[in-house]
């Protein structure tokens, strides 16, 4: 049976007419329309066809509610559709991440309106966006001993917290990546407390070649009892966030270089598996990469590959961070991108020759900041000095000529 009828009013009354009276007599019936609203109010059981297919059959319900494809889906009723990134097994988006039933491929989720609700911000019960501050190389010498006859690491840091903390947007945590100070004693370390005292947000520490894990563990464990969740080694996870922050021990005690042994990356891979639908960011010390400056290089991480194919299992790492390099380099790293942050005081002079002298400049010190927005993590590199400006570039509307 083909209805045609015009006029919406006639055609509803007629649509009832018809089913009153084949339900009366019992009659089993296949009827053909374009018409949703039809189809839903009379059909027993409905198949919904697309380029002479049938796309699904069921029950106006089944149909509506579950949908088997896209096309049943934005065919029968109203449908939203979200678009965003698939990060382990889940669908990312400005505002979070959903798990995935297995199998899904489809960067989108469709969503009913009458499945959603408008909220108040404050009670959503987590926050999606994050800014993490990363800083690295502080080398903090005793007594605020100037470092290589040149370097006031100690006034340097302190203009790097006061920098911080006078942001536009406070971050949300810090992460020192190392080379916290000169030679891993405790003096050190006290002096390190102090100049880091003003930061208002959590502080994440980690040791580099320059550290040792004691000094760090004595005068700062007290209050950061994560340097003690696994030993020997100061490795961690933090989960108080929404971005989890992965923290690995590189260090070699006496060497310059540094490692990750195969307890060290068994333990990387169990912490990763425990959270696998978490965005995270894994920080270490050395970096996981060659940079091209010969004389850090070899100073630099053994244990790479095997770093690589831990960080391959686990595609939720958003980032791997470093320092180390006193400079800011990316490169893609085992499906991922590694990073190393510059340092507040003295930067590595960049000279790509294998031979080149391992010699400091004094370029302008800085820190960086990862911006997790929901969807994806974004590296900025932020200066400690101020610099003239801002400037507007517009004046009444029109572009300044």
């Amino acid at each position: 049976m083909r209805s045609t009828c015009s006029g919406s009013r006639l055609r509803e009354d007629l649509r009832l007419d018809i089913d009153r009276l084949l339900r009366s007599l019992g009659i089993t019936r296949v009827h053909v329309t374009h018409d949703q609203a039809e189809a839903m109010a009379l059909g027993d059981r409905i198949a919904v066809m697309s380029q002479g297919r049938i796309a699904q059959i069921g029950t106006a319900e089944d149909i509506y509610v579950a949908p088997d494809d896209a096309f049943v889906a934005d065919f029968i009723g109203t449908m939203n559709r979200v678009s965003g990134m698939i990060r382990g097994g889940a669908l990312c988006f400005e505002g979070g991440c959903v798990p995935l039933p297995a199998g899904h491929a489809a960067p989108y989720a469709m969503l009913r309106p009458e499945d959603l609700r408008v909220v108040d911000r404050g009670t959503l019960g987590t926050v999606t966006r994050m800014l993490l501050c990363q800083i690295s190389d502080l080398h903090i010498k005793p007594d605020r001993k100037i470092a290589y006859r040149r370097v006031d690491t100690a006034t340097m840091l302190e203009r790097c917290v006061a920098r911080i903390l006078a942001l536009p947007q406070v971050p949300d945590a810090v992460v020192a990546t190392g080379d916290l100070v000169d030679f891993g004693t405790e003096a050190e370390y006290r002096l390190l407390r102090e100049l880091l005292a003003p930061l208002t947000m959590p502080l994440y520490l980690l040791p580099g070649n320059h550290d040792g894990r004691e000094g760090l563990r004595t005068v700062f464990g007290e209050d950061h009892p994560y340097l003690r969740q696994w030993a020997p080694f100061v490795q961690y996870a933090i989960d108080a966030h929404p971005l989890r922050l992965v923290a690995l021990d590189t260090v070699i005690p006496g060497k310059g270089g540094g490692e990750l042994c195969a307890e060290r990356l068994a333990w990387l891979d169990r912490t990763l598996a425990q959270a696998p639908l978490r965005p995270t960011v894994v920080a270490l010390h050395h970096p996981p990469f060659v940079t091209g400056i010969g004389h850090m290089d070899r100073v630099g991480l053994a244990g790479i590959d095997g770093l690589a194919a831990v960080i391959a299992r686990h595609p939720q790492v958003e980032r791997l961070i470093a320092g180390h390099l006193h400079r800011a380099i990316t490169v893609r790293f085992a499906g991922t991108v590694a990073t190393t942050c510059p340092s507040p005081a003295h930067q590595v002079a960049l000279d790509l020759d294998p031979g080149a002298r391992d010699d400091f400049v004094m370029e302008p010190p800085a820190f960086q900041l990862h911006w997790w927005n929901g969807a994806s993590l974004v590296t900025h590199t932020a200066y400690v000095e101020q610099f003239d400006g801002p400037y507007p570039f517009r004046e009444g509307g029109r572009l300044i000529d």
